[in-house]
């Protein structure tokens, strides 16, 4: 047995008007929509291949020819980066920078215990910060501009070591008031690793991706200009720099790792003459000879002040 329906009644048939301008509409519709996609360029919303520099023997190099280091120094991007009113800057920099054909940028990757800070105290950090050192990777991505990070100060500024001394001690488990406990204490090193680690795991909020992974950090810098004149042979400083490199290589296998030293004064030259890394003079200053450097495994490059844009020496 079939269903049966009644017919409709002969005559105009209801609704047909109202259909048909519906599928005018979606007719016109899709046709607007076939003009727009086909004028894009989905080309230019792919972003360019962006791989990791590596290095070959005494050469930088990027998918395999040599790449070529033109870069400055803004310690500030970070901390410029919290507040609306000034994160403009940041971008205007890094514009200028790719603008004038410079590839790298030095900056912080610390604030500890100050204004501002990110390790606003021992192991506890401030989002917002974190977020500002984020947008700094995602701008400097954006205009091409490799980063080195430095993790710890050798200066007061901005906390440096001088606050993990302090942490050290307030907490009664310091061995020293001594600023340059922080290269020997057991306890300080701790604190270093877990900085370290946090920093090398974070996920850029804006982009997604860890900072280990992330290729427009150039090199991971260990300190800002290290010193540790209370031993003037160079052991406690070499044997800081051997265990932290050893370790950021242990999380993050595909950085360059340095040291962060602003050049070498040798013993014999007036005050504001420098020279390069590897000179086989000993520097009081900073209790390290410099060819101790060079032998640690980790370490990928020496960077070092060599001349201002005005051409003048620094002193």
């Amino acid at each position: 047995m079939g269903l049966w329906s009644r017919p409709d009644p002969p005559g105009p048939k209801r609704g047909a008007a109202g259909n048909g301008a519906v599928y005018l509409g979606i007719a016109t519709l899709m046709y607007a929509i076939y003009m727009f996609v086909g004028g894009l360029d989905f080309r230019s919303a792919v972003e360019p291949e962006f791989n990791f520099v590596g290095r070959n023997g005494t050469r930088f190099v990027l998918d395999g020819k040599p790449f070529f280091v033109n870069g400055w120094n803004s310690y500030w991007l970070m901390d410029q980066a919290v507040e609306d009113f000034s994160r403009p800057r940041v971008g205007a920099i890094l514009r200028a920078g790719s603008e004038l054909g410079l590839t790298v940028c030095r900056t912080w990757a610390f604030n500890d215990g100050t204004e501002r800070a990110l390790q606003v105290s021992l192991g506890r950090f401030d989002e917002r910060v974190f977020q500002a050192l984020d947008r700094v990777v995602a701008e400097a991505r954006r205009h091409r501009i490799r980063l080195i990070l430095s993790l710890v100060n050798n200066l007061q500024e901005h906390g440096g070591k001088t606050q993990y001394v302090k942490w050290a001690w307030d907490a009664g488990i310091g061995l020293s008031t001594s600023n340059n406990s922080f290269f020997f204490d057991p306890s300080i090193r701790s604190y270093f690793k877990a900085y370290v680690k946090t920093i090398l795991t974070r996920k850029n909020h804006l982009t997604g991706v860890e900072y280990r992974d992330d290729p427009t950090i150039f090199a991971w810098e260990l300190m800002n200009e290290p010193e540790c004149m209370s031993d003037p042979t160079g052991d406690t400083l070499q044997d800081w720099m051997e265990e932290m490199a050893e370790y950021v290589k242990s999380i993050d296998k595909k950085h360059l790792v340095t040291v962060g030293f602003e050049g070498f004064m040798g013993q014999q030259a007036p005050r504001g003459s420098w020279c390069k890394p590897g000179r086989l003079v000993q520097n009081p200053w900073i209790g390290l000879h410099p060819q101790q450097q060079n032998l640690i495994h980790r370490l990928r490059f020496c960077a070092y002040i060599s001349r201002s844009l005005d051409g003048s020496t620094p002193g």
